[in-house]
């Protein structure tokens, strides 16, 4: 999503847009963060999305925090724009909205996957008698 964000920026900034002041301050704000965050989110994942051997939640970690705060500041880009670009009352109950939809889904997905994290009891996933048999989304993950 940050790519689609950035690419967008640049081809108007390219074309010479006018833009309201309050806006240009906004993408300015996020183009700095994001494109931080995006190079130490991509210097994390590079050396273990090119190994060939099996590869577990620790070799992602760093590049989830990364991952996780570049999230968390482009969807407050995109609250935050909907928030200008609509009257304020309806600005205010969209930006309520999606941040419950956001945090509920978080919440529900940890829930959700917390075994994981956390240690299975019972049989393999494989096993479509076991509580985690549901979770995998792919024959190939092996949990």
């Amino acid at each position: 999503m940050f790519i689609t964000l950035y690419i967008h920026a640049c081809i108007r900034e390219q074309r010479g847009c006018i833009e309201d002041p309050l806006t240009l301050q906004q993408r300015e704000k996020i183009m700095e963060a994001g494109k931080w965050l995006f190079v130490g989110w991509f210097l994390h994942y590079a050396p273990f999305w090119a190994m060939s051997r099996v590869l577990y939640f620790h070799h992602y970690f760093p590049a989830l925090l990364y991952s996780s705060m570049l999230t968390g500041v482009t969807l407050n880009y995109i609250i935050e724009s909907l928030q200008i670009l609509l009257p304020n009352k309806v600005g205010n109950t969209i930006y309520h909205i999606i941040m419950g939809t956001v945090i509920s889904i978080t919440i529900y997905s940890f829930y959700l996957f917390s075994p994981l994290a956390y240690g299975m009891e019972g049989p393999a996933a494989s096993d479509p008698e076991s509580s985690m048999h549901s979770l995998r989304w792919m024959d190939s993950w092996e949990f």
